[in-house]
């Protein structure tokens, strides 16, 4: 295991076009991973995760990357509802796009700094779990007009229902 993780650790691309899961900790700490995306790559690509399919984690999937940039997941439905804590320490992390969102797992972006500002909630988050937002640079939420499950004062984030 240690040899497999050791040789993870300068994976810089991945292309894996009929991958909809992600299992535990797949990309725990692949340092040279910049971007991850859900676009299928163009020709002479040398770099970046590429998952067009992707619509569950199921925790630590690209945690401890200190250097991913940036995440684009159209598809993507569940971040790390079993086990969380997907993206917690990738601290350079500051671009998100997740637009079919429904479940956001505990500790999803714990320690990501450079996730600031607003942090919109669209109408399809139907979960949040504890500490998604722990030690972000996220300062204030936006909830979608539509969204059943979440309200917002502009600052806090309040569940419509059970407590998260």
């Amino acid at each position: 295991m240690q040899i497999i993780q050791q040789d993870l650790k300068n994976l810089k691309y991945v292309y894996a076009p009929g991958v909809t899961k992600i299992y535990m900790a797949a990309f725990l700490g692949c340092n040279s991973i910049t971007f991850v995306s859900g676009d299928h790559p163009i020709d002479n690509v040398t770099e970046g995760v590429y998952l067009p399919e992707l619509k569950e984690t199921v925790g630590f999937a690209f945690a401890d990357n200190p250097n991913l940039i940036s995440v684009s997941l159209p598809k993507l439905e569940i971040l790390g509802d079993w086990k969380g804590y997907d993206f917690r320490n990738c601290t350079k992390l500051r671009e998100i796009d997740l637009p079919e969102l429904t479940i956001i797992g505990e500790g999803s972006f714990k320690n990501v700094p450079n996730l600031k500002g607003e942090f919109y909630i669209t109408k399809k988050i139907k979960t949040i779990k504890m500490g998604a937002f722990e030690q972000t640079g996220v300062t204030s939420f936006e909830v979608d007009k539509d969204n059943k499950n979440f309200y917002s004062d502009g600052y806090g984030l309040y569940s419509k229902g059970e407590l998260f």
